[in-house]
Parts: C-alpha cells; structure tokens; sequence
C-alpha cells in the first residue's frame, strides 16, 4: 500500500488537530497558498485521493467542504484531551517535538499554523510542567520537582520561575552545590540572551542558599557510593507530622510564640524532619537559628546557644538591636566585636556571671531579628543540652512569647534521666501556652514499601516487596536501621544498582528465609554506645533478654536468672522499655528491634 506523501501528512494533521469541517478553498490555500487558486484545488483533490488509498474513508469530502470522518489517534491530540484530567499521563507526550522539522514547500500559511499551534502546545505544556514541579514541591518530592522543573525550562529556558522551582528542588533535597550550580547556568543564560540580571528575588536565594545552608546529608563511604546508583529518598510516612510543623510555623509568623519537640528513639529520623523543614523555611526568607546538644557531661556551657547565634552574624536585623544588649550578648558572642567594633568593653567591676543581663541581651538580639523577619530557632538533641543552655532557652521561651517565633527542639526518648535539666526544660516548654509534641514512630510495611519502592527504582515489585517486607520486620522501620542495613547489603554484595537503571536486584540468598542480615559497624557503634551508657544492672538483664530471642522473657524469668525479685526485675524492663531499647507485649519483655538484640 503506497505510503501518504507529505502534503498527505501535513493534512492529515491539520485536520486531526483542528476537528472541524473546512472548506476546499481554505485547505488549497493552506497548503498551496503560492500556487493558482485553480491548480491548488486540483492538488488537494489528488491528496485526498491519495489519503484514501492509503487508508481509506478517513476523510469525508463533498464538493464544499473536508473533514476527518472520524478522529484519528495522534499523541498531540492525546496531550490535549488529558492535559487537565491526567497532567502525569500529558506530559509524558513529547510536545517539544511537534512536527519538528517537518515543512512542505510552497505552504507559508501551513508554516505559519505550524509556528502559532506549537507556541499554543508548548505554553500549555509548560503549564502543564510546572503545575506538576508546585505539586511535587508541595509533596516535598525533591527529586521529582527537580526533574519537572528541568524540563520547564528546556522549553522556557527565560522562566525565573522555573528556574527557582529547579534551583530550590535541589538545595531542599540536600544538594546545595547543584542548586548554586543550577543558579550559575540561569544567570549567565540570561545575561546572554537579555542582558539583564536575575530578579532579587532569586539572587536573595542564592544568598540564603550559600550563607544559611542546612548542613549537608552524612556521607557514604566510598565503598557504598561506588556500588550504588542513589540514594535519596523522600520523607516518607510523616505528612501528618508535616503538616503540624507548617500549621505552628503559619501561627508563629503571625506573632503566637509556638514551641515543637520533636520526640522519638534514636535514628527514627527527628533531624531530618526537622532538616527538611528548615531547609524550606530558609528557601522562603526566614531567619533560621540552629544549635545542637551535646553530651551534657561534657559541653561547655552555653554551646547550643552559641551555635545558634552564629547563624545571627548575617541575620537581617541584627544592626538594630541596642548597643548596650549587644555589649552584653559579646560576653556569649565575642564575634559580635568584630562585626561592630565601636562596642563598648563591659563595665570595671561588673560581675561577669550576670545572669540577667546575658540573657536579656541574648532576648534583645533575638527580638530584633524577629523585627525585621520570622525567626525559627531549632535546637537538634535538646536531651544532651547542658544545665546552662537548659536556664537560658527556658527564660528566652518566656520572655519572646509576643515574638514571630517558633521554637523547635528535638528530643531522643530514653537518653534521658528524670532529674537532668533537659528533662525539666522538656516538662517545662511542654506545658507551656502554644506547645506541641510530636511523637515519630517507624514506618509501617507499607511505608518502608514505599521507601524501598523509590530509592531502588524498582519496575518489579514481586521480589522487592518480600524484600521490603523482611527490612521492616528486621528493623522495625527504623528509618535509620532501614538505611544502614541497606548500605552493608550493597557493600557485602546482596545487593547491586543497575548502572544505567539504578534498579537495585537482590542476590537470590538475600531473599533466603532465615537469612541474617548484616549490621553496619555504624548501627552496631550507635547501640552498643547507648549499651554502654546503661547502669551495669540494666545492662545485664538487657543482654539476658537478648540472648533469650524468642517471645521475650518474663520478670518471673529474670527474677530467677539474675537473683532479684520480680518486681526489682519488671522495674528494671521498664526503665529498659523508656530507653527504647525493650519492649512489652503479653506480660513479656523482648529487644524493641531484632537488631538491637543482634548488637
């Protein structure tokens, strides 16, 4: 059957994606527009003529007017219809490449239609790029929002807004020399083409992205990198957490002072809820101060503190806090005199362990940033704060309730003595007016599904589910457990990373039932510190319910084994049950995670 030429292909189209009858002299004028009205006529007969014999009664003609008998499938056609109901289904549909390089000679009005509908496709693709890179942002999927806002600008490579989109996706995923790199491309693209600069807007990002970076995700070993094609993974299992964090954030840019402890055992992933968020407070303009406790037998006094204000020294706002509180803020802060040299030196005699004064200034300098722009003050491990720094965040929490602030610690659950100061500055910020508590539990199978899902690419989920399945039931879903268990398989060879894929595949024995999995020496140095850190008699009962296995072991049991009474013994799970580290169930005490008990 002969093929339809290209007068044939370019009516075709035409037809398909203007679905309406036209008259014959139109389409003669169309497609012929440089040839006799009388000779154009008969070539439009000849490829009507033509289109039926190649494909029969597509085409329903009279001696007027010409129309498609009856849609014919095309992909633009496809784009069209589901751009709106199924945006994910239209983009796949290469619209970038509408006719391209197709053209028929002596047709300028068929150029023109050409020109003027792949403008209209493109302005509706992009739309449709970018509705998809907001919505992927909006579900915190980096990677993803990466990818839309990618190809948003390869079809509107001027966009600033797609610019920011794949800049912001980036440093929000962790990646802050791609997205500086990202910005770097933008700008030199459009001094090129414009001659102009990016909008302030985008370069106060850079700015944020540069000065106020989140810290950047804890390295792999070489060894993993080289063996695995990624892995990143979304924040999966904690919208809801999410969402509690945005609603208190929402409230304390209004001017409600809200404080958030976010609570969990260790590696359930508090810092990274945490850290992502921040890292999106911080692309919207926000002033973010950030410190971390440490073990509180060992900090130097005030060292969360100190960290957080560091990130001030830059901080909008910071100039318009008074002299005299700056003076005092210096004795916490001595790079305050290097910013502001004309400082006056604290007054001869003055007792250098005012408390008062050092907080107040301390308040004075916070709420002069909180002046100009929110603030977020976050305090990672608030359980190894030292008894100073405990004091302090207690009277700033008090005395900055009127401020556009959020506060927000986080808090390992079983690290933790009753009488610590961090314990009562927990009791304390909990009870206070506008105080949250959010609880992280692991994620559940079919979140650690969805976890495996995503990071190993998987096209095939048959295998990969019963994977998943046995991750979770090894570790709990302890995101942190997940992650390090993984890295020992890739590293021990169970598991490999398609290179051009990134598909991860299990060795067959990694899928054997009754496998051990390996542990890291990372998982293994994390619990065996927190073992070590137990009172001698908690440890020992500990070790005896671990070597037990099974359903666990009763007080009665270890009443026996260790030569206490029962209720010394259940005293004793119990505090091993605050620590996280055992759990309850049916009168019997079992490892909270079978590879705490391996450990």
């Amino acid at each position: 059957m002969p093929q339809p030429g290209a007068k044939a292909i370019a009516l075709l189209a035409y037809l398909t994606l203007e679905p309406r009858p036209h008259s014959r002299e139109a389409l003669a004028d169309l497609l012929w527009g440089e040839s006799p009205e009388a000779e154009a006529r008969a070539s439009l007969r000849q490829v009507l003529k033509q289109v039926r014999t190649s494909l029969g009664d597509v085409v329903r003609c009279d001696r007027q007017v010409v129309e498609l008998a009856q849609p014919l499938r095309c992909d633009v056609a496809e784009f069209v219809v589901k751009a709106e109901p199924d945006p994910e289904a239209a983009a796949a549909i290469d619209i970038p490449r509408f006719l391209a390089g197709f053209s028929i000679r002596h047709a300028p009005r068929f150029d023109d239609w050409i020109a003027e509908t792949r403008e209209s496709l493109l302005r509706r693709y992009t739309g449709v790029l970018g509705a998809l890179a907001r919505d992927a942002m909006d579900r915190r999927r980096w990677r993803e929002a990466a990818e839309r806002a990618d190809r948003w600008l390869a079809c509107d490579h001027l966009s600033e807004e797609a610019a920011r989109v794949a800049i912001e996706a980036r440093y929000l995923g962790g990646d802050r020399g791609a997205a500086l790199s990202r910005l770097v491309e933008y700008r030199t693209l459009l001094l090129r083409e414009t001659g102009c600069e990016p909008s302030q807007a985008l370069i106060a990002l850079g700015h944020r992205i540069e000065t106020e970076a989140a810290q950047a995700p804890r390295p792999v070993s070489d060894e993993w990198y080289a063996r695995a094609a990624s892995f990143e993974a979304s924040l999966i299992g904690r919208e809801e957490e999410w969402n509690t964090l945005v609603k208190a954030w929402k409230d304390a840019a209004k001017g409600v002072r809200r404080i958030v402890l976010v609570e969990g055992e260790a590696g359930i992933g508090k810092s990274r809820l945490v850290e992502e968020f921040l890292r999106t407070v911080v692309a919207d303009g926000v002033t973010v101060l950030r410190g971390r406790g440490y073990d509180a037998t060992a900090a130097v006094p005030f060292t969360p503190i100190v960290e957080a204000l560091r990130g001030a020294m830059e901080a909008p706002g910071l100039a318009g806090t008074d002299p005299e509180w700056l003076t005092e803020s210096a004795r916490l802060l001595p790079e305050l005199r290097q910013r502001f040299p004309g400082l006056a030196e604290p007054e001869p005699g003055a007792d250098p362990t005012d408390a008062w004064r050092l907080y107040e200034g301390i308040a004075q300098l916070i709420a002069s940033l909180a002046a100009e722009r929110p603030v977020v003050i976050s305090v990672d491990d608030l359980q190894w704060c030292d008894e100073d720094s405990c004091k302090l965040i207690q009277f700033l929490a008090r005395r900055l309730e009127g401020s556009p602030l959020l506060w927000l610690g986080t808090v390992t659950l079983g690290e933790l003595e009753r009488d610590a100061p961090a314990a009562r500055l927990c009791r304390t910020l909990r009870a206070k007016a506008g105080a949250e508590t959010i609880a992280l539990s692991g994620l559940d199978e079919e979140e650690v599904w969805r976890l495996v899902r995503e990071m190993g690419h998987v096209s095939t989920p048959t295998g990969a589910r019963r994977f998943a399945r046995r991750i979770y039931r090894i570790t709990g879903g302890n995101p942190f457990y997940i992650f390090e268990l993984i890295k020992a398989m890739f590293v021990q060879g169970l598991l490999a990373a398609d290179e051009q894929s990134g598909e991860w595949t299990a060795a067959p024995s990694a899928l054997e039932t009754g496998r051990e999995f390996p542990v890291s020496q990372t998982v293994h140095d994390v619990i065996a510190e927190q073992v070590d850190r137990l009172p001698r008699e908690l440890g020992e009962v500990l070790i005896t319910v671990a070597v037990a296995g099974g359903p666990g072991c009763r007080p009665a049991v270890l009443s026996h084994v260790h030569g206490i009474s029962r209720l010394h013994a259940a005293a004793i799970c119990d505090a091993l049950a605050e620590r996280r580290l055992m759990v309850e169930g049916g009168g019997a005490y079992r490892c909270l995670h079978p590879v705490i008990a391996h450990v």
